[in-house]
């Protein structure tokens, strides 16, 4: 018998590495995973973008600025002690106050009742739509921005929410006016009261004292109706606290959702999640997918990759199988799988079929004694005798005939011991018999991993095809298989890739 040695050895490749070009064809294979989970990524983010409504900014540039109401009450001396003067800090912080939020929020509550839930969520939901933050430090200007959904809603709260204020400081002001000119205007009555006085004493007196005092007194007069005079003018000026720098704008295009940053991050998170399941999907895959893995991993060359109904493939797996055999020490060749399941009948059938259409005398025989099922394969066969009748009781060997150029020698009786048969000195005799009359022998044996048959045929054969079913069978199988051969001494051992993707 011909020796292939590099056919029998199963390689122990590093699996753990991948080259470029099987990271290449890994993403080529699962193009359409990458491309369906980008396509739901995308629809899903259109979606969105569909059904929430989109959210503006509006701000205006304020400056806070002292009042000529003010600047009167500091010329006056009162501003001080008033405390009216509008420091940022103080604005910021009433802007955010609770009775501040609240005078511009409509609250859904009765006179005879109060809701300080509603209130307080009312008031936390509107301070997280507005931003006030200082422009420059030192230079005295806010901006003071508003969300929402309706642009000219936000502008009106930002009108709102500075006449609000400028309200409220006119109002302290206004207080502090008033109470001022209470005390003068008290101060004035007292001095008034108090010069008419010294003027009836002076009438009777002559003293320079007295007449001293009363002009000191009318000074007095005179100061005090002029404060006054100037209370009247800062009540008419208690305006103006804040000044609007820049009138409220809305910006066109939302704050949220960002159309072009949504869309950007589904495709960029569709393409990973669809290269993540690509790699899970390739790192829990056990069985072997191409001709090139198959190759690589196991050291053992593949004839042929046969696809769902490939007639080119089987033309193929022909005229490899031909080539090999011309090569060999006899013409027997044993199809085998590891388990149920990889084709092998499909396989050995059609490639019966492709050989006798080729002009060989094709023999095929199927030698799995134990669930045989070739002949139900070719129903236009006419009758012959089965491989268990020629081995068990010496019947002479009479072929089932199915075509002129294909026989079949069927396995359909199933005796108790098949095991002792294959052995026998009697199927050593029938297939010397047989090589000679027949230009090919091809023998289908059950699957290797399930009992010991293949071992027993294969050492009568110069070549052995073990079917792989493609994305199946495993490496481990395989080497299984390779291991149980060789230690029967079955050599040439190759392999065909059944049902590939196409």
């Amino acid at each position: 018998m011909n020796q292939h040695p590099e056919y029998c050895q199963v390689a122990h490749a590093d699996d753990d590495v991948l080259s470029l070009a099987e990271i290449g064809e890994i993403f080529f294979r699962g193009k359409g995973w990458i491309a369906g989970t980008t396509v739901i990524f995308v629809a899903v983010a259109l979606t969105y973008l569909l059904v929430v409504k989109p959210v503006y900014r509006s701000s205006a540039l304020i400056r806070v600025d002292i009042s000529q109401s003010t600047l009167i009450l500091n010329l006056l001396g009162m501003g001080e002690s008033a405390n009216v003067k509008p420091e940022l800090a103080a604005v910021v912080e009433e802007m955010r106050s609770h009775d501040f939020v609240r005078s511009l929020i409509p609250l859904n509550t009765t006179k005879d009742e109060f809701a300080p839930t509603l209130d307080a969520l009312a008031v936390a939901e509107f301070n997280d739509r507005i931003a006030i933050v200082e422009k420059g430090k030192g230079s005295g200007l806010v901006e003071i921005a508003v969300t929402g959904e309706d642009p000219d809603a936000n502008s009106l709260v930002l009108l709102n929410m500075i006449d609000l204020y400028n309200n409220r400081l006119g109002q302290r002001l206004k207080g502090y006016i008033n109470d001022s000119a209470v005390t003068l205007t008290d101060k004035l009555e007292k001095t008034k009261k108090e010069i008419a006085l010294s003027k009836s004493v002076a009438d009777l007196n002559t003293d320079n004292t007295d007449v001293a005092y009363l002009n000191n007194l009318e000074r007095t007069f005179i100061d005090v109706s002029h404060k006054i005079d100037f209370l009247n003018r800062a009540a008419e000026l208690t305006a103006n606290g804040l000044v609007i720098v820049s009138q409220p704008v809305s910006e066109n295009d939302p704050v949220r959702p960002r159309y072009i940053m949504v869309m950007v991050l589904a495709t960029m998170l569709g393409v990973m999640a669809g290269v993540v399941l690509v790699f899970l999907r390739e790192m829990t895959r056990k069985g072997l997918r191409t001709e090139q893995e198959v190759e690589k991993k196991t050291g053992m060359p593949v004839l042929a990759s046969i696809a769902y109904n490939d007639v080119e493939g089987l033309r193929v797996l022909r005229t490899n199988v031909v080539h090999l055999l011309s090569q060999s020490e006899n013409n027997r060749l044993m199809v085998c799988g590891p388990r149920p399941g990889v084709g092998r009948c499909y396989i050995i059938a059609h490639l019966a079929r492709k050989m006798s259409e080729g002009g060989k005398k094709v023999l095929l025989v199927d030698a799995d004694l134990r669930q045989g099922v070739l002949s139900a394969g070719f129903a236009d066969a006419r009758d012959g005798v089965s491989l268990a009748a020629c081995l068990q009781q010496g019947v002479e060997f009479s072929p089932t005939v199915v075509s002129e150029n294909l026989h079949l020698l069927a396995g359909c009786d199933y005796p108790d011991r098949p095991s002792e048969l294959l052995m026998g000195r009697r199927f050593e005799q029938l297939l010397g018999q047989v090589s000679q009359e027949y230009d090919v022998v091809l023998i289908s044996v059950p699957p290797v991993l399930t009992v010991t048959d293949a071992a027993l045929v294969g050492v009568h054969c110069a070549n052995t095809l073990m079917v792989i079913r493609g994305e199946q069978t495993t490496l481990k199988d395989i080497s299984a298989v390779d291991r149980r051969l060789r230690q029967g001494g079955v050599v040439g051992i190759c392999a065909v890739l059944n049902g590939v993707s196409g």
